[in-house]
């Protein structure tokens, strides 16, 4: 096989990885609000993005009164793309509160670059009134996943349903984008 562009390769790898991501469901609770914790959100990825060639790396620094965690997604293939969060601390700021807002910016990046979905979005209640997938967006899906039983099984563990009928309409077509390009992949090796 010949060497591929750094950047579709990992393109192509991260869609491979996202297609394996566990799900994640907001279990911790902060001030006026229900989150998944940074562990979680890595156990969920990280054996998923190992084996397909990734490595995540956290740098945090502070300088002039900002705090700055970039976290760095790397491909064996060489590509690279990094999250940056700022945040302001001052001098009264306790080192537990600087390890909650490192914390706090870990996850944030590492959900940023990895595209996985955490227990729905953060929509304050709003989640049982979304749209249900369209009978084209079912329609769709069907004739890309095709006469596969295994891709309709892992399409619904992905995204936590019993079946493509129950999507949401933000879901469905997320799981469109991520089938056309699985289908593309296929096509192109054939």
């Amino acid at each position: 096989m010949e060497n591929q562009n750094p950047q579709i390769e990992f393109i192509e790898a991260l869609i491979k990885a996202q297609c394996e991501f566990k799900h994640i469901e907001k279990s911790s609770k902060g001030y006026n609000y229900v989150y998944a914790p940074y562990e979680e959100v890595y156990k969920a990825i990280q054996p998923a993005l190992a084996s397909n060639g990734f490595a995540i790396l956290h740098k945090t620094e502070e300088a002039d009164g900002k705090l700055l965690i970039t976290t760095q997604l790397m491909h064996k293939s060489g590509w690279i793309e990094k999250s940056t969060q700022q945040l302001t601390v001052d001098a009264k700021t306790t080192a537990q509160a600087k390890g909650s807002a490192i914390t706090y910016a870990k996850r944030y990046n590492l959900v940023a670059l990895t595209g996985v979905p955490v227990g729905g979005e953060d929509d304050d209640g709003e989640e049982d009134r979304k749209a249900k997938a369209s009978p084209d967006q079912i329609k769709e899906i069907s004739a890309l996943i095709g006469d596969e039983p295994e891709s309709a099984k892992r399409v619904c563990e992905y995204y936590n349903v019993g079946n493509i009928e129950e999507l949401d309409a933000d879901k469905a077509r997320h799981a469109i984008v991520i089938l056309k390009k699985k289908n593309e992949k296929k096509a192109k090796v054939a």
